[in-house]
C-alpha cells in the first residue's frame, strides 16, 4: 500500500495520509484473509509500487488520494494485480461525504468492497494464494495499540475535538 495522497489545505496532510492508511489498512487485515506491506516512505508512484510490490511477491498493489473541498471530502482508492498496476486492470473504489468527519465511518463499506474484490481476485487468479499477499509479517500487539492511538488521534483532528472529546473553538 502505497501512502494515501492528501489534498487538502488542512496543513495536515502527512498525519492524515498516515491516518487514513493506518484506519484503512487495520479493517483490511481484521478479516485474517489480507496481509498489508505499507510504503510510508518513498514515492507515491505506481510504478514505483509495482517495483517494490515485485521484490516482497505482494499479490496487489494499493493506492489513492484523500480529498477534502469545502465542507465535503472523497477517498479513492485503487486496487491493482501487481502485474496489471500500470494498466486498466485495476478496481476503483471510492468514498465521499458531506464532511471530513463522515468519512471515518465510511471506510468499513470501503474496505469490504476491497477485501471482495481482492479475495475474489487472488482466488480466480490462475496461481492463486490462499491469502492474498499485500504484506508479510505478524502485527504485534504493541503495533496494534499503537496503531489504535493514531487512530483515535486523527478522529480528534478530524472531528476537530480535544483530545479529551470537548469540540474545539465551539
Amino acid at each position: 500500500m502505497l501512502p494515501v495522497i492528501v489534498n487538502s489545505d488542512s496543513g495536515e496532510t502527512e498525519y492524515l495520509s498516515r491516518g487514513i492508511a493506518d484506519m484503512l489498512s487495520a479493517r483490511l487485515e481484521r478479516s485474517g484473509e489480507i496481509s498489508i506491506v505499507r510504503l510510508d516512505e518513498g514515492s507515491t508512484d505506481p510504478d514505483f509500487a509495482v517495483k517494490a510490490a515485485t521484490e516482497i511477491g505482494a499479490s496487489f498493489v494499493v493506492f489513492g488520494s484523500y480529498t477534502q473541498f469545502g465542507d465535503g471530502a472523497s477517498l479513492d482508492i485503487r486496487c491493482a494485480p501487481v502485474d496489471a498496476a500500470r494498466e486498466e486492470g485495476s478496481r476503483r473504489v471510492f468514498i465521499q461525504a458531506g464532511s471530513p468527519g463522515e468519512i471515518i465511518p465510511k471506510l468499513d463499506d470501503l474496505s469490504v468492497s476491497m477485501s471482495s474484490y481482492l479475495v475474489g481476485a487472488a482466488v480466480s487468479a490462475p496461481a492463486a494464494l490462499d491469502t492474498p499477499t499485500l504484506a508479510v509479517g505478524k502485527t504485534s500487539p504493541q503495533s496494534v495499540a499503537d496503531l489504535q492511538r493514531r487512530v483515535a488521534d486523527l478522529e480528534r483532528v478530524i472531528f476537530n475535538r480535544t483530545p479529551d472529546g470537548e469540540p474545539i473553538g465551539r
